[in-house]
C-alpha cells in the first residue's frame, strides 16, 4: 500500500488494540455483460489515494464515548493520501480538516501506525490506522481507523472502516455468506475502562438476496493491569445493505444495552467486511461500549 502503511503493513485507541489481536458467487453472460470488476489489494495501491469511510462518531468522555451516532459508508470522514508528502488529510465534512505528516508518527508496528498532532489553542488530534487480521492473516482490502480530536468544548471521535470497498456493481444481490471474524473493543463502566480483545467474539453473515446482514457479539474483557475477565453480555443485530453500494447499517440489542453499527463490504464480491459499533447501558446507564468487527468470507 501507500508508503506509511506498507512500512507498518497517548489515547485509548481501538486501532491500537487491533494491533494486538490476531484473531461464493459466480456468473456468466453474453457479450452485453459488463467486464469483470478488478481490484488492487491494499499492498498493491500506489500514488495518491482517496478513501471513503463509514462507522460511528461520538464525544469522548474519559474512557467513554457518548452522544454516538452512525455514519453510513461514503458519508463518513474522507481520507486523502498524498504520495509526495506521505501524509493523510482527514475531512469530517463539517469543517474539521486535519493533515497528519510523517513527523507526527508516534508509534508504528507491523499492523498499525499512530499519529499525534498538536493544533494550538489547546487542541490535539490523534489518528491510528490499522490493517486487521483474521486468524493471524492480514486482510487484503479492509482498514480500520480511529481519529480523535480534542479541543475544549468541541471534542469528537470517529471510529471508521475503509480501504478498497466492493464496487457497487460487484456487490452480490443473491445468495448468502458467512464470515470468520475478529472483534475488538473498549468498555467503560462507572468510569473504569476495560480492553475487549481476546475474550470477545462475534459472528457475521449476509443474505445478499434480501439485502440484509446479521451479527452477534459476546463481549468480555479486562481492566488495565488486571487478569480478571469481566463479561458485558451478548448482543444481536440486524441491518440493511445499501441498494446502491457496499455499505450497511443496523441496530444492536441485548439484555443490558442497545446500540447500532455501520460498515461495508470490501474487495471482490464482498470477500471482506467490517463495521464499528456502539452500545449504551439500559439497566446500568454508566455502561458505554465501542468496538469493531472485521470478517472474511468462509
Amino acid at each position: 500500500m501507500i508508503t506509511t502503511l506498507r512500512n507498518a503493513t497517548a489515547t485509548l485507541s481501538l486501532a491500537t488494540l487491533l494491533a494486538s489481536c490476531g484473531g461464493g458467487d459466480g456468473g456468466g453472460g453474453m457479450a452485453s455483460t459488463p467486464p469483470p470488476v478488478t481490484y488492487k489489494t491494499l499492498a498493491e495501491l500506489s500514488g495518491d489515494q482517496t478513501f471513503q469511510s463509514g462507522g460511528i462518531t461520538g464525544v469522548p468522555v474519559g474512557p467513554e464515548l457518548r452522544n454516538q451516532s452512525t455514519l453510513a459508508f461514503g458519508q463518513g470522514v474522507e481520507i486523502r493520501y498524498s504520495a509526495a508528502t506521505d501524509s493523510y488529510n482527514l475531512n469530517n465534512g463539517s469543517g474539521l480538516v486535519v493533515e497528519f505528516a510523517p513527523a507526527q508518527v508516534v508509534n508504528r508496528n507491523d499492523t498499525t501506525v499512530t499519529w499525534q498532532k498538536p493544533a494550538g489553542n489547546g487542541a490535539v488530534d490523534f489518528l491510528s490506522i490499522s490493517n486487521p487480521s483474521i486468524n493471524g492473516v492480514k486482510l487484503s482490502y479492509a482498514l480500520f481507523g480511529n481519529w480523535t480530536h480534542y479541543q475544549p468544548g468541541a471534542d469528537r471521535s470517529y471510529s471508521l472502516v475503509g480501504g478498497v470497498p466492493t464496487q457497487a456493481t460487484d456487490v452480490p444481490r443473491s445468495g448468502s455468506a458467512t464470515y470468520a471474524t475478529q472483534v475488538v473493543g473498549l468498555a467503560a463502566r462507572s468510569g473504569q475502562g476495560y480492553y475487549l480483545i481476546d475474550e470477545s467474539t462475534g459472528t457475521f453473515s449476509a443474505n445478499f438476496g434480501s439485502n440484509s446482514v446479521s451479527t452477534s457479539l459476546t463481549l468480555a474483557g479486562k481492566a488495565p493491569n488486571s487478569t480478571v475477565v469481566t463479561s458485558f453480555g451478548n448482543f444481536n443485530g440486524t441491518g440493511t445493505i445499501s441498494s446502491s453500494g457496499p455499505g450497511f447499517t443496523g441496530t444492536l440489542s441485548g439484555s443490558n444495552a442497545s446500540g447500532a453499527f455501520s460498515g461495508a463490504f470490501f474487495g471482490p464480491r464482498g470477500i471482506e467486511a467490517g463495521y464499528t459499533f456502539f452500545l449504551n447501558g439500559t439497566t446500568d446507564t454508566t455502561l458505554s461500549i465501542q468496538g469493531a468487527l472485521f470478517g472474511k468470507k468462509n
